[in-house]
């Protein structure tokens, strides 16, 4: 009889294990792209581009706690093209070919930043942003 229990409490064991695994493999990861290989791209989605610095801690917490919510993720890869830029902090992100207000290239000087292209349009905002945030965001993008 003890050995039954062993291999009943075993069994649900490698059942619970197997069912959390499955639903962590469920988990919706965002596809990020190079800069220019969304420019490339020709897409009439719009481009959302998340520019973080090496041990930026807003930048580690937009990945931790927002970028991980499966309707962020969902809604970064299906209605926009998702790009991730990554400096060391020593050199800003610059988007070469596009222009600040004094027609210089577009170089993000806080982390994290954030540019949203749409029809050669952009708008760039700077620090950490909750999922409600980006939420409201993506509306308002998607629906203008």
């Amino acid at each position: 009889m003890q050995l039954l229990k062993l291999h009943i409490s075993i069994l649900a064991s490698l059942f619970f294990f197997m069912s959390a695994s499955a639903q962590a493999d469920d988990v919706q990861e965002i596809k990020w792209m190079d800069y220019e290989d969304a420019r490339a791209s020709n897409s009439s989605k719009p481009i959302f581009v998340f520019a973080e610095m090496a041990f930026c801690s807003a930048c580690k917490k937009m990945k931790e706690d927002v970028f991980v919510l499966d309707d962020i993720a969902a809604t970064l890869n299906n209605d926009f093209i998702p790009v991730r830029m990554h400096t060391l902090g020593i050199f800003p992100n610059k988007l070469s070919d596009l222009r600040d207000e004094n027609g210089d290239e577009l170089t993000l000087e806080g982390s994290p930043g954030f540019v949203i292209i749409k029809d050669e349009q952009y708008s760039v905002f700077y620090g950490f942003q909750s999922a409600d945030t980006l939420r409201k965001v993506f509306q308002m993008v998607l629906n203008d």
